[in-house]
């Protein structure tokens, strides 16, 4: 079963700064400033396009798989495997603190932190699109996972 992350304000705010900030650093200057050269200009504007790539290609792959064995949480590049038996709990997470903190694959203010006990981390922030029925396939393939509201 695959669930899609839930994307709310919030995360699309700080992405949007973040796109702000790339566009205000490298292609502003060429618009203020007519002392450059075509070269300096294509590689501001290949920088700035693979920049905004990049951050829409991390926000609009993040999703979460059940598969037979073990739960896979993804976001472009970055990827984890987690099995069903490692898994100890799943908490809510609601707030931009922890929206920013720890090892998140989430684009939502609110989630689920699930916790496990392999691996350096040992817990991942996610936000799937649709909580309780996540829930509900987790609860079904480790049935001694314990949920904390």
């Amino acid at each position: 079963m695959h669930f899609s992350a839930k994307k709310d304000k919030t995360y699309l705010s700080i992405m949007g700064l973040l796109s702000l900030f790339i566009f205000v650093s490298l292609i502003l200057p060429l618009i203020t400033n007519t002392d450059w050269t075509v070269q300096t200009a294509v590689i501001r504007c290949v920088i700035f396009g693979g920049s905004i790539a990049f951050v829409s290609w991390f926000i609009l792959s993040m999703s979460y798989t059940f598969h037979e064995n073990h739960l896979l949480v993804k976001g472009a590049f970055i990827q984890k495997q987690i099995p069903y038996d490692h898994i100890t709990n799943v908490r809510h997470i609601d707030g931009i603190s922890e929206m920013l903190s720890g090892f998140q694959l989430l684009t939502a203010k609110k989630g689920l932190e699930i916790s496990y006990n392999s691996g350096v981390v040992g817990s991942v922030k996610i936000s799937p699109q649709d909580e309780e029925a996540f829930l509900a396939e987790l609860k079904k393939r480790e049935p001694h996972v314990n949920i904390v509201s």
